[in-house]
């Protein structure tokens, strides 16, 4: 009984942590480690697609994606990408309009 009841407690602390993971904010700045992450993430992404899909997403679906995966805000991300990646940021802006 005991050891059921320490399973059960265990097992509803995992779930919340889960459930508040999933709700985590929008974050406010990208910091340089954010832009290094979602550079990573965009290669990744464009590298799976283009060998998975005949007709590969986007770039800005691909930024769009990062940038929810990453939990950056995308007009934030994309200022920030303006100068460090001049070509990732043209890609998507292009894309945009």
């Amino acid at each position: 009984m005991l050891k059921n009841l320490y399973f059960t407690k265990h097992l509803l602390a995992f779930l919340l942590l889960l459930l508040f993971a999933g709700c985590a904010p929008v974050k406010k700045e990208v910091t340089e480690t954010d832009k290094k992450r979602l550079v990573h993430y965009i290669t990744i992404l464009r590298f799976r697609y283009n060998l998975e899909k005949p007709e590969p997403p986007s770039d800005t679906d691909i930024f769009m994606e990062a940038c929810d995966k990453l939990r950056l805000d995308p007009a934030l991300a994309a200022e920030s990408l303006k100068n460090s990646h001049p070509q990732i940021y043209k890609l998507v802006k292009a894309n945009d309009s």
